[in-house]
């Protein structure tokens, strides 16, 4: 009779110990797709917020996108993203970063401000986490 006991006293055990094995696993596995995927999204708000950073720059050093200044190309980045600017009231291109694996397709909107002599500056700036095949896309927008 205690030899009956005892195989089910071990089965009960061992059902247990497979069931938190398992729910300890799933947990795991669950923990570093969201983390894989954290890093993604990442990669492409990091990129977003440079296309957004760019602009900045150059028109608060430059007033490289007021239609007033003259055509010029500035470079944003070390990856020769070549950015053509003045004359016109929008823009579009796109920088990329880390050769290709990560890239932010930025446009920029120049309106006459109410100030004299001033434009207001919109940029839309979209991150992806690859240039070739996005899985991720984050959007950063900015007015001055």
């Amino acid at each position: 009779m205690k030899k009956g006991f005892v195989l089910i006293y071990s089965l009960a055990i061992v059902s247990i110990l497979l069931i938190t094995i398992s729910i300890f696993h799933n947990t795991a596995i669950k923990e570093i797709q969201v983390a894989r995927k954290e890093g993604e999204s990442l990669k492409a708000f990091y990129a977003a917020d440079t296309g957004v950073e760019c602009v900045r720059f150059l028109q608060d050093h430059y007033d490289a996108f007021s239609p007033t200044s003259p055509v010029r190309s500035y470079n944003c980045g070390p990856e020769g993203n070549l950015i053509q600017t003045g004359g016109t009231t929008t823009y579009n291109f796109r920088i990329e970063h880390f050769s290709n694996l990560a890239c932010d397709d930025v446009s920029v909107l120049a309106t006459r401000s109410s100030l004299p002599n001033t434009w207001d500056i919109t940029v839309n700036s979209s991150g992806k986490n690859s240039c070739t095949n996005p899985t991720v896309e984050r959007v950063r927008w900015q007015t001055q």
